[in-house]
């Protein structure tokens, strides 16, 4: 019912659609699907139980879609299959797909950006934009006589949901020739470029400036806010 509401509301609209998990800690193993595993709001490993979301985000407002609990294999259950992350999202995304939700950019961690078989094959056969995280060792394959180019430093002012801003520096990364898939490194510190606030980041969406990425892949971010809050 609350899904219909928000359908209604949207009227076809299309909203962003944040990739997340979660995780609560648990004491003891009584509860389905607890185990030692890593629990993002804590940012360590922890006993308790994990599930993956769907959030979306229109006019400014992030609100809930789906959620499905993540099993691991030592918990597994009679009748019961296991999948990874990233296909657990790729079911949700293609559950809200089917209910008719209008998804025109979808934001995800690192464990999604780096799941291309389980995760942004789905984005490329929906044909839908994305701007994904991915490790700073992230592959990509040249051609013979391909090198790899950083190009200049961009400013920009990234505006948080309780609308303080920062300023933070974008550039492109080009590995050999510039594709759909386009890379990015965003820090606070150009100099240093600091572990703890150094993202790279790959796109999809076409003649996407870098002040865009920087501000659409920012958004992320609310959805963990509102998670730790809760």
């Amino acid at each position: 019912m609350r899904l219909e509401l928000i359908l209604q509301v949207l009227k076809g609209k299309p909203i962003i659609l944040i990739i997340d998990e979660t995780g609560d800690k648990k004491k003891g193993n009584k509860t389905d699907y607890v185990k030692r595993q890593y629990i993002g709001n804590l940012g360590k490993i922890e006993n308790g139980i994990v599930a993956v979301t769907a959030y979306g985000v229109f006019c400014g407002m992030t609100f809930p879609l789906l959620f499905e609990v993540y099993k691991p294999r030592e918990r597994l259950k009679p009748g019961d299959k296991y999948r990874t992350k990233p296909e657990i999202a790729a079911i949700l995304m293609r559950k809200l797909e089917s209910m008719g939700f209008n998804f025109n950019l979808v934001l995800a961690d690192s464990l999604y950006g780096e799941s291309g078989k389980n995760f942004i094959a789905v984005l490329d056969e929906f044909k839908k934009n994305y701007i994904v995280a991915i490790r700073s060792n992230h592959s990509v394959k040249l051609l013979p006589r391909q090198y790899t180019q950083y190009l200049k430093w961009h400013k920009f002012k990234r505006v948080f949901s309780d609308l303080s801003s920062e300023k933070r520096f974008i550039r492109e990364i080009i590995h050999g020739k510039r594709s759909e898939n386009r890379y990015w490194q965003i820090t606070t510190a150009r100099e240093k470029l600091p572990g703890n606030t150094t993202w790279y980041v790959m796109s999809r969406y076409p003649d996407l400036t870098p002040r865009d990425v920087g501000n659409f892949y920012g958004l992320r971010t609310w959805v963990e806010y509102g998670l730790s809050m809760g």
